[in-house]
């Protein structure tokens, strides 16, 4: 089970793991830009479910809005962010990535089930990309 899913609740653990994830992954073994491509095509998906939750704000109750956010995020969404594994294994084949990273980005999106999940994986990935992005400066 993913890291980031079973520890949302605490955001420091989180960011923690994340620095940790960033110093172990190899540094030479992944373009900043590889990384960053990952990262962006992942975050445009999580800004497509914000903007699903903002639609559905209007004339439902909580209790409607939770299930057809969810729902729609379900059938719509979850396949479009599952479908970067295929574009993790593709870069990987072609050595644009290595080992470390396509399975740090694989555990991201086995964990994403959901709207809350979905959150919880961006801010994850999003402070691993911070975090890679200094040891790349640092082995410059």
């Amino acid at each position: 089970m993913s890291f980031f899913k079973d520890n949302c609740k605490n955001l420091a653990a989180l960011i923690e793991h994340a620095e940790n994830e960033a110093n172990n992954i190899n540094v030479s073994g992944n373009s900043y830009t590889q990384v960053r491509r990952f990262y962006d095509e992942f975050v445009n998906y999580y800004d497509l479910t914000n903007d699903l939750s903002i639609r559905q704000l209007e004339n439902k109750s909580d209790t409607e809005k939770k299930v057809n956010i969810e729902q729609e995020f379900k059938n719509k969404y979850l396949p479009l962010v599952k479908m970067i594994k295929a574009k993790l294994s593709y870069a990987k084949a072609r050595k644009s990535i290595d080992e470390s990273f396509y399975n740090f980005c694989s555990d991201i999106i086995s964990g994403i089930e959901d709207t809350a999940t979905m959150r919880n994986g961006k801010l994850y990935f999003e402070a691993f990309v911070g975090f890679y992005k200094l040891n790349t400066e640092k082995n410059k």
